[in-house]
């Protein structure tokens, strides 16, 4: 039904007009991967810490991706005013930048060596006050729901926006039809300087204590399947609409509890308050909480139980890969939330009209 937002993002490509492009990839194409400590490859790069025993650096790239929306609102009127209102508050035939602070991960297998290097448990909250006392940028710690650590740094960038045209607008004339032409669409350029590459430097006395054997590892897991897909898993039920969902994955040794209720913060912070204060009153998480557990590209469910604390526990009856859809009681939930806007002005009972 209208009046509806749709937002359609591009895949991220490089920007060949960047200067790291002209000068790193043009120019110095010739890399000797022997000789990264005094290569073209440091030329560019910047410094995140350093202490007597290594360096870690990064290299940037330029990358944009387009942002395309379409806006269908009800009535002719209604289009109007809302491109009236995307003309006047949006710089459009222009460039401008955002200041933002985004998070970059540091590869683990750094972090690991660093922390041996120094004789740390890159676990403990020690090394972190040590990464942060020789970093250059603020060095944070997320921790995943199978317990998992990455590392971030905190970096203040800008990001620039192309506005490249003005919005456009359907007419009855374009559209063929009465009242029909509700249209509007717009179009937004966005570019960043990313970290593409880290480097990580070491004096000669210290490379027999580097090690290799670390694997490379993505976000959220360190060993990718043969397959991975999303079957087609219930968004409802008995009344709990799915939020969101969590992959993770399970390997030998691993410990079989997971935290969920920092992933619903993550979803949603006033959602989140609700639980928490729901949990505090002694009632039941599942009054307001369930979760579905499947293992990779299967439809059946896994064994799995959710605690009042919000600790799932697994059952799994293989090793691998797995999806935790997260089930919220979204009607009970709003009537918590609404009863707190409640006040009242003598006999008569008012509600501040959040929803």
């Amino acid at each position: 039904e209208k009046p509806f937002l749709l937002i359609d993002p591009s895949a991220i490509d490089h920007d060949d007009e960047s200067i790291f492009h002209q000068n790193m990839i043009d120019r110095y194409n010739l890399i000797d991967p022997e000789h990264d400590n005094v290569g073209a490859k440091l030329i560019y790069s910047r410094t995140v810490m350093r202490s007597d025993k290594f360096e870690l650096v990064f290299r940037r790239n330029r990358y944009r991706f387009n942002i395309d929306i379409m806006i269908m609102e009800q009535t002719m009127d209604r289009q109007l005013n809302t491109f009236n209102m995307l003309m006047m508050n949006v710089r459009h035939n222009s460039k401008f930048l955002l200041p933002r602070a985004l998070h970059h991960l540091i590869p683990t297998k750094y972090i690991i060596n660093i922390a041996r290097l120094h004789g740390f448990d890159y676990k403990s909250e020690e090394f972190l006050a040590f990464l942060n006392g020789i970093s250059q940028f603020p060095v944070l710690k997320k921790v995943l729901p199978n317990k998992q650590e990455m590392f971030y740094i905190e970096q203040e960038m800008n990001l620039q926006i192309e506005v490249p045209g003005i919005p456009n607008k359907d007419s009855p004339e374009t559209s063929d039809a009465f009242e029909w032409g509700a249209r509007i669409t717009d179009e937004f350029i966005v570019r960043a300087d990313l970290p593409a590459e880290f480097l990580f430097l070491l004096p000669e006395e210290y490379m027999t204590k580097y090690d290799r054997s670390i694997k490379e590892d993505p976000e959220w897991v360190s060993v990718i399947s043969p397959y991975y897909a999303d079957m087609d898993w219930p968004t409802e039920v008995n009344g709990y609409t799915l939020s969101n969902r969590v992959d993770i994955e399970v390997k030998e040794n691993d410990d079989n509890v997971l935290s969920l209720l920092s992933v619903i913060n993550e979803y949603n912070p006033d959602i989140y308050a609700v639980i928490q204060e729901h949990i505090a009153r002694n009632g039941k998480l599942s009054d307001l909480v369930i979760t579905k557990t499947y293992a990779n590209g299967s439809i059946i469910e896994e064994a799995a139980e959710l605690g009042d604390d919000g600790k799932l526990t697994l059952h799994p009856s293989k090793l691998g890969l797995f999806t935790v859809n997260i089930y919220l009681n979204l009607k009970t939930i709003n009537y918590i939330r609404a009863g707190k806007n409640k006040t009242n002005i003598g006999t008569i009972d008012t509600t501040h009209e959040k929803y």
